[in-house]
């Protein structure tokens, strides 16, 4: 037979009941809602992303990625930094590491020396084997030789030296390299000239008037030059040079052979003997006057004074042009004369050497 429960206990067991039965329903509600959550997008900031999200694009560039080393790195200042060295390096941890190598040369650093400069700055890197380096190159411009020589023509010019000379420098790297950054004007300084012997010291200064500015010594010789007329086009025998026919190029007195042509005239109305080159010098041995009389031809002599002419005929000793002089055999007397070609097989013998005639 079941026990009764006493009044005095009812109404607080029915209190309990009634309070179990809430808590429950709270823990399923709260069940619910994460479920729902995990469901559901979550809502969006007023900045329009969630708010994981929001945390993920607030977090700084640095961590974009791990720490990576670059195989070469160029510097156009005085110093190494961390930033030169490795990608993905967090800003606030850039700090100079090196002073950078003089301008226009290199440095390797090798991978003993990155550990050590990774573990000094408690950088999240390490060597991934013993070959790994760098190779830090300082930036530069170079000074060349055109340059220079540029910078000396005007000071050579006010003690004297031609317009157009040549201006060469002794020995083979006269250059200077300086800081891209630094300007390339170069200063003469202590110029010396002795136009006798065409030669020339002088002391420059890059870039001029900087604190920093390079010096160095230079010495060299001026060249005479001249204009010289060339072919414009490669020529061949038989065709007439004509003044259309002609340009000019400047070139070093020194270096022109003895029988060169500088007068355009010297090849006006002259013909290759075999071939002239488009461009280059032309010497007296090349060109002739087109042949009027051929070696063997016979050929008709003339010789006159104020009082007379006499005419005769003659055997060609060579080959002659319009103006040339060449030998003739007298074919009466066999004596043999010096004449000028005035035509196509004719000659004038020359005053003093008269030819038999009729």
């Amino acid at each position: 037979m079941p026990r009764l429960m006493p009044r005095s206990l009812a109404k607080p067991c029915r209190a309990l009941v009634r309070g179990l039965a809430l808590a429950g329903t709270a823990l399923a509600l709260a069940a619910g809602a994460a479920q729902a959550a995990q469901e559901q997008p979550m809502n969006l900031s007023p900045q329009g992303l969630t708010e994981p999200r929001a945390l993920e694009a607030a977090r700084p560039a640095e961590f974009a990625g791990p720490l990576t080393l670059r195989p070469e790195a160029t510097v156009d200042g005085a110093y190494v930094r961390l930033s030169d060295i490795f990608d993905n390096l967090p800003p606030r941890q850039d700090a100079v590491v090196a002073a950078a190598p003089r301008i226009g040369e290199s440095i390797v650093y090798d991978a003993d020396w990155l550990r050590r400069v990774a573990q000094q700055h408690a950088l999240d890197w390490a060597p991934l084997g013993r070959f790994d380096q760098v190779i830090v190159v300082r930036d530069s411009d170079m000074v060349g030789r055109a340059q220079i020589i540029e910078a000396l023509r005007p000071h050579l010019m006010e003690r004297g030296m031609p317009d157009q000379a040549d201006i060469k420098l002794n020995g083979t790297s006269d250059s200077i390299r300086i800081a891209t950054a630094a300007g390339a004007r170069v200063a003469v300084e202590d110029l010396q000239y002795d136009p006798g012997r065409q030669r020339f010291t002088a002391a420059l200064e890059v870039p001029a008037g900087s604190p920093t500015a390079q010096r160095l010594r230079v010495a060299g010789r001026i060249f005479l030059t001249t204009a010289v007329p060339v072919l414009r086009a490669t020529m061949r025998h038989g065709e007439l040079i004509e003044p259309d026919d002609i340009d000019y190029v400047t070139l070093r007195v020194d270096q022109l052979k003895r029988d060169t042509l500088t007068d355009p005239e010297q090849l006006i109305g002259r013909t290759p003997r075999r071939f002239v080159q488009a461009g280059a010098p032309v010497t007296d041995i090349q060109v002739q006057r087109p042949r009027m009389v051929s070696k063997g031809d016979v050929v008709t002599m003339s010789y006159s004074t104020p009082y007379m002419t006499l005419t005769t005929q003659g055997r060609a000793m060579e080959h002659g042009g319009l103006g040339d002089q060449v030998r003739i055999q007298n074919l009466q007397s066999n004596t043999t004369v010096t004449a000028v070609v005035t035509d196509h097989n004719a000659v004038t013998v020359q005053h003093g050497r008269p030819a038999a005639g009729r």
